[in-house]
């Protein structure tokens, strides 16, 4: 089966290197590459081969969230997500505008993976299936 692709950072810098390479890097899974402004990010972004999107573009996508959710917050990130959405994506990778991809990032993926079945009721720490450590997340 073949797959529409997305990439999906936030930013309140200019280009950053990683941000670079990812858009240098994203024809290796054909994917579009989108990037969700903030009110910190540099008014004169840009960055060919990306959709760039600042805060009042955001406003104007039709999305009743993008009106809704705060600036200066990591949540707009699912602006981007409902962009490469609407845009025809069907598997969305994320990450984040300081991480310079490995080769493996640019794997192809899968819509589906396997996963265990929680069994009790109540809070669970997922992460507990991932590794003996104790971790939690941010």
């Amino acid at each position: 089966m073949s797959h529409k692709y997305a990439v999906v950072i936030t930013t309140i810098n200019s280009p950053t290197r990683a941000v670079e390479e990812i858009q240098r890097d994203s024809h290796k899974l054909d994917a579009e590459f989108v990037i969700i402004g903030d009110t910190k990010s540099p008014p004169d972004f840009r960055l060919d081969g990306t959709t760039y999107l600042d805060v009042e573009t955001q406003r104007q996508t039709g999305f009743k969230f993008a009106e809704l959710c705060p600036t200066k917050h990591y949540a707009r990130k699912n602006i981007g997500y409902l962009v490469a959405a609407k845009n025809g994506a069907d598997v969305i990778i994320e990450t984040d505008d300081d991480n310079i991809p490995r080769p493996e990032f640019w794997a192809t993926r899968e819509r589906s993976q396997q996963g265990r079945l929680v069994s009790s009721s109540g809070w669970c720490n997922v992460y507990r299936y991932f590794t003996d450590k104790l971790i939690w997340p941010r």
